[in-house]
């Protein structure tokens, strides 16, 4: 299934998703009426459970990251590491949306635009990010 463009309340909770900041499904969370397989309870790192959707795809998107981190290495400025991940994943056989629009919704009123930067083989979300690592000092 394609991810609706024009539902206030799907727009919503894609919203939400690109907040977390994580790589979660979209699907799962745009169509809340259908339960997608596999799943895969796992510790988060506050100790709660979550679930993980799409494990297969999610694995194979984060291996692609691995490799694509693996060949840049660290310091690099975000945009050349999502450009890479485009690159990654076309080649190992995706689909991808680019900063594909979805109208945002509060009590029937637009209030914006959500763009997440990448959308795998219309189920996952995916919003790459660089962190700045320091050295620890002993």
């Amino acid at each position: 299934r394609r991810l609706p463009q024009n539902d206030p309340s799907s727009a919503n909770r894609a919203g939400a998703l690109a907040k977390a900041g994580r790589l979660v499904s979209a699907e799962r969370q745009l169509n809340h009426d259908h339960l997608p397989s596999p799943m895969l309870r796992r510790a988060g790192a506050d100790k709660t459970d979550e679930m993980m959707i799409h494990e297969e795809l999610s694995g194979k998107i984060i291996g692609a990251g691995m490799d694509v981190l693996n060949e840049l290495r660290p310091g690099l400025d975000e945009k050349l590491y999502e450009r890479a991940m485009i690159i990654e994943l076309k080649r190992r056989g995706h689909s991808l949306s680019i900063q594909r629009a979805f109208p945002v919704f509060y009590r029937s009123e637009l209030i914006g635009n959500l763009i997440p930067d990448l959308i795998v083989d219309d189920a996952v979300i995916v919003d790459p990010k660089v962190a700045a690592c320091s050295p620890t000092r002993t």
